[in-house]
């Protein structure tokens, strides 16, 4: 059935004849005994019936030249609604989806829609026309920046899904963010390419926030590396890591993991800067791009700190997670030592960290006995006398406490090892020694944990 076009309803009866003003209970009882023209009658009739035959069909009357529209009155045309921004006559629809001076889609929600401006942390958006800042109101617009902090939109706060400050990354540049106002502030509603602000998790099928899903920086599965020789470059291979941007933020749990590091090269799978330290440690650190999902070994030179869990060297533009999966000695000629890692224990070649040929009677600290950041070192003991006496050898992570002990008597030498020793002060194990008669021990570092 075709659509009944829309009449002229803008014509007033009888407004440019003679009219006389119609007694108000003529008009409760209509045409009683006079009877008008047929045709005048008819036509009355024709054009009422037609116009509620045209807004029946439409729904709402279709947009016409004719008519005064007033503000915030409709009209139907291309295929949407309208809303009149100011009063008009004549003046035509934007296109579906646009807005103009005097009309705004409002099914596509044009009028409620407008470009971004501002900064990253103080976005803006200017509506044509003003839009009443009012509980409910919901508005959209296109990002400028990402933010990277609390943020605030048209001079008031933006809070996340939680109803808290964003931190950073919940508006995407260029992204198409939609916020809702109520009280004082705005809260997002969607915001595409941005992160999701959820409040913690307190029943089984909630959203876990970062804090509640992040496992431990540093935590390795099934890790290690082998290297049988000096060499300028090591694999590392892992079932898992665990990797963050900072202590107690988002964590990503990396797996499968088979990646290579070059001492010899910069950037990812290389130093992080020039080259690898004469007879030093570098700190072995597993870096992570989530946006190519990349993963890489990135080297750093230990100074006179301890390396950091996560990475404080110069990381790789896109790279922003990080942990450290490994401490590794350098050679003179600044190449990797021969040595095996499992998880987070490392085992190299013996080397003498300490050498003495007199007795230590009480606990005294010696420094210089591991690498820089490490945790516990796995020593020998070689203690020997010119004469045959009872040889005591004792070590601890400070003054007062004896940890391991290697006793034997009447002898003129004895071997032992001593299994992660714990160490509090970096590099530094407190040994006592004890014996009679012209004496030695060495000290041999068998591994160290990190």
């Amino acid at each position: 059935m075709p659509s009944q076009s829309k009449p002229n309803v803008n014509t007033v009866w009888a407004s440019a004849g003679l009219a006389t003003p119609v007694d108000p209970a003529k008009q409760a009882l209509g045409y009683v005994a006079e009877i008008p023209d047929y045709d005048d009658f008819n036509g009355n009739l024709q054009q009422i019936s037609a116009f509620l035959k045209h807004v029946n069909q439409e729904g709402i009357p279709v947009w016409d030249g004719l008519t005064a529209y007033f503000t915030n009155g409709y009209a139907k045309g291309n295929g949407t609604i309208y809303v009149a921004l100011q009063d008009n006559t004549n003046q035509a629809l934007p296109a579906a989806g646009a807005v103009n001076a005097y009309w705004a889609d409002i099914l596509r929600g044009a009028r409620n829609y407008a470009a971004g401006g501002g900064t990253a942390n103080a976005q803006t958006a200017t509506f044509v026309p003003a839009l009443p800042v009012v509980d409910g109101l919901v508005v959209r617009f296109k990002a400028v920046a990402t933010n990277t902090g609390a943020t605030t939109f048209n001079g008031s706060p933006v809070l996340g899904g939680a109803g808290l400050a964003l931190q950073g990354g919940e508006i995407a540049i260029n992204g198409l963010v939609t916020l809702g106002r109520l009280g004082a502030n705005w809260y997002i509603l969607s915001s595409s390419g941005g992160a999701v602000q959820v409040a913690p998790a307190t029943q089984s099928r909630h959203a876990v926030t970062a804090r509640q899903a992040g496992g431990v920086v540093g935590q390795l599965r099934n890790w290690g590396c082998n290297i049988t020789a000096a060499n300028a470059s090591g694999s590392w291979t892992g079932d898992e890591a665990v990797v963050k941007t900072a202590l107690g933020s988002a964590a990503w749990a990396l797996s499968g993991l088979n990646l290579t590091l070059n001492t010899a090269a910069t950037g990812a799978g290389g130093m992080d800067v020039g080259l690898a330290p004469v007879s030093g440690v570098i700190a072995v650190y597993l870096i992570y791009n989530p946006t190519t999902d990349t993963a890489a070994l990135l080297g750093v030179t230990v100074g006179a700190a301890a390396p950091p869990e996560i990475c404080a060297g110069v990381m790789p533009a896109g790279y922003i997670a990080s942990c450290l999966v490994s401490l590794w000695r350098t050679t003179a000629g600044r190449l990797l030592v021969q040595g095996i890692q499992q998880d987070r224990e490392i085992g190299i070649v013996p080397v003498t960290v300490l050498s003495l040929t007199s007795t230590i009677p009480a606990l005294t600290a010696f420094s210089g006995i591991g690498p820089i950041g490490a945790k516990t070192v796995s020593l020998t003991m070689n203690a020997s006398s010119s004469v045959s006496t009872t040889l005591a050898v004792y070590a601890g992570p400070d003054a007062s406490v004896e940890t391991q002990q290697l006793l034997a008597s009447n002898t003129v030498q004895s071997i032992g090892t001593f299994p992660r020793v714990k160490v509090v002060t970096p590099q530094t194990t407190y040994f006592r020694f004890n014996a009679s008669g012209t004496v030695a021990l060495i000290v041999n570092l068998l591994g160290y944990s990190f």
